[in-house]
């Protein structure tokens, strides 16, 4: 279990999606080109324990074609991505 939950945390601060989800192979790098230094709705700084994330707009699982469209992402802190984003 303590595995488990490690490789979930590695992956998520590598930017790789939780749970198996079907990303690019080209998201982590298009994700740390894209990512600004701090949350674009309330200001905060990304930390090692609180990273920042990048938001879709129009989320990829419902338009896989703009995954990796610099326009369709926002920064944003994990409070201002669930509920600002």
């Amino acid at each position: 279990m303590i595995k488990q939950i490690y490789f979930y945390i590695k992956d998520w601060l590598s930017g790789k999606p939780l749970g198996g989800g079907l990303r690019s192979p080209k998201w982590a790098e298009f994700r740390k080109l894209h990512i600004k230094k701090e949350c674009e709705a309330c200001g905060k700084k990304g930390t090692l324990l609180k990273p920042l994330e990048l938001h879709h707009v129009q989320p990829y699982n419902i338009n896989p074609a703009r995954e990796l469209d610099p326009t369709n992402v926002k920064t944003g802190c994990r409070r201002c991505h669930q509920l600002i984003f």
